[in-house]
């Protein structure tokens, strides 16, 4: 048959709901989720709901700023966005800066990276958290609005972070230091963890939201 609507929605919206839908964890929560990949997105479930925002511009979250005095312009056109610290070309550049030399040095180069890491490399690994840490600002800005039951992060920076043995450099960095920069009461209960989904999430809530239509 013919098709008949046809709905447009940025990536981490859908892979916000496709999280919030997998992963036990998050299931009924009030859920923020962060995707890191060449750049930053997201979305929000509350309420079983994706929320859009007015006009269907929200999870933009790798625009937060989070070094007001950068100059180095981010592809919104502004400066001082959390992408420029925490996406895969930021790693690759910490990297680079600790000695690290990858066959490609932008940020196709992080699941070589997780390689490097996994093989015990200090300076990938620190890499990693180097850019969890400026990640977990952009996440206490969220969080001190929002109050989420869990923050999830995933995407292809966070899959090739895994270190093997069920840990994540990249996300554990950003969930220890971004409970310091949020209120106390929220700190108290601020749970940041690896998505279940990784890559998968977007098109799981993709299906999921074209069979409600």
């Amino acid at each position: 048959g013919q098709i008949k609507v046809v709905r447009v929605l940025n990536h981490g919206r859908p892979a916000a709901y496709g999280t919030f839908l997998a992963d036990w964890r998050a299931r009924g929560q009030h859920l923020v989720h962060f995707v890191i990949g060449t750049g930053i997105g997201g979305g929000m479930v509350s309420g079983g709901a994706v929320f859009n925002g007015a006009h269907h511009f929200s999870g933009a979250y790798g625009h937060i700023k989070v070094d007001p005095r950068g100059s180095t312009r981010c592809v919104c056109g502004g400066t001082g966005c959390v992408e420029l610290f925490a996406a895969a070309p930021a790693v690759a550049r910490f990297a680079a800066e600790r000695g690290v030399v990858l066959s490609q040095p932008d940020g196709r180069g992080v699941r070589e990276l997780g390689d490097l890491a996994r093989a015990g490399s200090e300076p990938a690994i620190e890499a990693f958290r180097i850019a969890g840490r400026w990640l977990a600002v952009a996440i206490g800005c969220v969080a001190n609005v929002c109050d989420p039951a869990f923050v999830t992060v995933g995407g292809g920076v966070i899959a090739a972070a895994q270190d093997g043995r069920g840990g994540n450099w990249y996300v554990d960095a950003a969930a220890d230091a971004a409970r310091e920069m949020v209120i106390p009461r929220i700190a108290e209960h601020l749970t940041v963890v690896e998505a279940s989904l990784l890559n998968d999430a977007a098109l799981i809530g993709a299906a999921a939201r074209a069979a409600q239509l």
